[in-house]
């Protein structure tokens, strides 16, 4: 019994289950995850602290003739700083002896695609109420104002006029921000007709990327630039999914009674899921008002 936790506990059998889920984790297929990278923009940070995003914009920079370095006059720069932080949920999965010695590889797929799909489902959720609460941002004004916000329907017209409003959304230290129009976030109502008019428009495989999230807010779409305002926070380290592997401890029931360890039920191997969503700017984000 003492050989089985001490092969149990050695840190090469400890890193290849560690590293077999990690590889599974980035794997697995998640359609999910991969809307959610496609309108979000990663902050990588090294631990839970609160950080901040400063956005800087150089006023009017003119690029002279000169002939040294020092003869260049830079102009005022103005910073716009958003707090954010990640956040965590953890899992203590249970991996059985006979997980262990049967085939463990099909058991770590099944039980990682589970957390992957759970963790996604929860980021989805929490993407869906940012959008939807319309924050205010550190300078004190909502998310969505007059100068993001239109009324548009997502037909041709309607989808002209955004894709214009992300071309010309100013930025906090002047001028525009310039992005052109990279995904369309919708209702699950919206979104057959929204790839339809998309198609129709660009041509096959060639326009926005529609992303369809469950609850939001009806009447409501937002077109999304290529460089998108919505900061996705995660740990330094983890994978795309934002998911980090822990250690592998063995796993024991314990007698109180007796006060002795009975049986050797297998391993246990700590996953979390860490993730922060995070307003970062009004331009290159556009609200649609059906």
């Amino acid at each position: 019994y003492g050989a089985a936790i001490a092969a149990l506990s050695t840190s090469d059998f400890g890193e290849t289950i560690t590293g077999t889920v990690r590889g599974l984790v980035e794997a697995v297929p998640n359609p999910g995850l991969d809307d959610i990278q496609a309108i979000t923009r990663d902050l990588l940070v090294p631990d839970f602290k609160p950080s901040s995003y400063t956005d800087v914009g150089l006023e009017n920079l003119p690029i002279p003739n000169a002939r040294t370095l020092d003869e260049f006059v830079y102009p005022r720069a103005r910073l716009a700083t958003e707090p954010y932080r990640a956040y965590s949920a953890a899992a203590k999965l249970l991996i059985t002896r006979e997980a262990i010695v049967g085939d463990t590889r099909g058991f770590l797929t099944a039980i990682t695609e589970a957390f992957a799909t759970a963790a996604t489902g929860n980021e989805i959720a929490a993407l869906v109420a940012l959008l939807n609460a319309n924050a205010n941002l550190a300078d004190g004004s909502a998310w969505f104002t007059g100068a993001n916000t239109l009324a548009s329907g997502i037909d041709a017209p309607g989808l002209g006029n955004v894709a214009q409003a992300l071309r010309e959304c100013p930025r906090p230290a002047g001028g525009s921000s310039n992005q052109p129009l990279a995904a369309l976030v919708v209702c699950p109502s919206d979104e057959l007709s929204a790839v339809k008019r998309a198609t129709e428009i660009y041509g096959p495989g060639r326009g926005p990327r529609v992303v369809a999230l469950p609850g939001l807010s009806a009447g409501y779409f937002y077109a999304i630039g290529a460089r998108s305002p919505i900061g996705r926070v995660r740990l330094q380290g983890s994978t795309p999914a934002a998911i980090s592997i822990g250690g592998v401890t063995p796993a024991v029931e314990y007698e109180r009674q007796t006060a002795q360890y009975r049986e050797l039920n297998g391993l246990h191997l700590e996953v979390s899921h860490s993730v922060g969503l995070v307003p970062l700017a009004r331009h290159g984000i556009v609200r649609g008002e059906l």
